[in-house]
């Protein structure tokens, strides 16, 4: 497990864990206002989220912003499973982190789904900076 994730697994309060995924998101820089465009804008989030991706010596950087607490803590978590890994190491990541973390019992479904958009934005745009 991730050393920075693993308050997710120390604690079974749910009120206590919301608090610290919260908690967890303000470790995002704010993104730059320039890269929150429709090019960076998340469809299918119940929140507006934007992610920035970019490519230095096969390494991706992710940054990225929520106007939510609990789904930028989300976001935090995301980037974090996957930023500073090469394309490939991101397409092989499976989203089984989501259950050992413990997500799968605890998030709503339609907060599940917003990070499911999330990933599945990351893996298709790995495929543009690929290119």
């Amino acid at each position: 497990m991730n050393p920075k994730l693993s308050f997710l697994a120390d604690n079974d309060d749910w009120s206590e864990k919301y608090l610290a995924i919260m908690e967890f998101g303000k470790t995002l820089r704010p993104l730059e206002e320039n890269l929150k465009n429709n090019e960076n804008k998340i469809a299918g989030c119940q929140s507006r989220v934007w992610i920035s991706l970019t490519l230095d010596n096969d390494i991706v950087k992710i940054e990225g912003e929520a106007d939510s607490r609990l789904v930028q803590g989300l976001l935090a978590i995301i980037i974090e499973i996957y930023n500073g890994k090469t394309p490939q190491q991101i397409i092989e990541t499976d989203e089984s982190w989501i259950t050992g973390l413990g997500l799968d019992k605890s998030i709503s479904m339609i907060r599940r789904s917003g990070m499911n958009a999330i990933i599945r934005n990351i893996k298709l745009r790995i495929f543009d900076l690929n290119m």
